[in-house]
Parts: C-alpha cells; structure tokens; sequence
C-alpha cells in the first residue's frame, strides 16, 4: 500500500491511497482516504446508494477500481471513474459542486 496523491472530489480534498497497480493489465484498485486522514470513503452497502466517510479502516467497500477514461496508463490530469467491487459507479448528483450528493 502507498500513498498516492491529493485529489479534490465535491469541494472536498481526498487522499488516494493505491493497492495495486497497473501491472500486466491489471486493474488499478484504491482506497480515498479523507483529509482528517483518518475515514475512508465507503459506498454503502458496496454501491446502488449513498457514500459515506465513516469507515476508519478499509474493507471491501472502500476497495474502489480506478478506469482511466482515455485508456492505457492512468496520468496526472486523466478522467476517471470509480467502480465498486458490485460494478456500481460512484456519481455526483447534479453534476457535482457544494451539496452534491455522492453515489
């Protein structure tokens, strides 16, 4: 496990924390850490409803695979989306912005 980068996700700054890489074609799997540095970004219930920041250690809903929206190597810069390990895509309501919810 390393500590990746600092990402701003709905006005809110968070701390992407990698578990694998992109290795032979492997999926990029990661974990958002929030900037107390101690919760976890969780979508309840592995996806399908809200996302919460209450975990303070990460189990299998806060495992979340990274897609590079251009495809190949995932570089600074590059849109993403978040999947669940269920398949569910995380979502900004409203586009994003304050008071967006996250699912």
């Amino acid at each position: 496990m390393r500590i990746f980068s600092f990402i701003n996700l709905l006005s809110s700054t968070l701390l992407l924390v990698m578990f694998s890489g992109q290795a032979s074609g492997s999926p990029l799997i990661a974990s958002f850490k929030t900037f107390n540095n101690v919760n976890y970004l969780s979508p309840v219930l592995n996806g399908g409803g809200t996302v919460d920041t209450q975990p303070s250690a990460v189990g299998e809903w806060e495992r979340l695979t990274i897609e590079d929206m251009s495809g190949g190597t995932l570089n600074s810069g590059d849109q993403i989306r978040l999947k669940t390990q269920l398949g569910w895509y995380l979502v900004a309501e409203g586009g994003g912005g304050p008071g967006s919810i996250l699912r």
